[in-house]
């Protein structure tokens, strides 16, 4: 489910986009950087406060055609997540988090 509709989509609407633009979006939703030993090989990163103790973590690597390896996207979660959540919930909080992101990039055209 959170790659279906969540990182799937986040990959195919980031896909062949600015760095830059794809920053302002996370700044947007008040996203901060990500740990740079996981962002280091990454398009863009960065992590976005979805609620109050629910950061969610937010890696594009966009395509390269080249060498055959398509646009992907990862949200990972904070090792402490489920304290303040039920995974359901995880994954509804990533799937709204996607769409919000998606709605943005439709207005940034």
């Amino acid at each position: 489910t959170l790659a279906t509709y969540c990182e799937e989509k986040i990959a195919q609407n980031f896909v062949g986009k600015e760095r830059n633009f794809l920053t302002e979006i996370g700044q947007k939703l008040d996203g901060g950087p990500g740990p740079v030993d996981l962002s280091a090989t990454a398009t863009v990163a960065f992590v976005i406060p979805v609620l109050p103790m629910v950061p969610q973590f937010l890696l594009f690597w966009d395509e390269e055609p080249e060498d055959g390896f398509a646009a992907k996207a990862k949200v990972l979660f904070d090792h402490h997540v489920l304290d303040f959540l039920d995974i359901e919930s995880l994954i509804f909080t990533a799937e709204r988090m996607a769409e919000r992101i998606v709605d943005m990039l439709g207005e940034g055209k």
